[in-house]
């Protein structure tokens, strides 16, 4: 959803107040999108098993991982 239909340079952008909600998409400021709780869980869980050297079988943890995105 637009924030504004008015095209603005970097510079003009860049000028606004720092509190100025939204973000410069082609030209066009914007509302930011704001991740689900499952999104924020789901990268929280693929950065710590990555990161984990434990257990090397990511097939079955992305497996579990998107049986989870599924159920909520």
């Amino acid at each position: 959803m637009s924030t504004s239909d008015q095209r603005l340079s970097i510079a003009v952008w860049a000028a606004l107040p720092e509190g100025e909600p939204g973000e410069l998409v082609d030209g066009c400021l914007v509302e930011e999108q704001v991740s689900s709780a499952a999104h924020e869980a789901a990268v929280v869980w693929l950065i710590a098993t990555a990161s984990s050297s434990k257990d090397n079988d990511m097939s079955h943890k992305l497996r579990v991982l998107a049986a989870a995105i599924e159920a909520s």
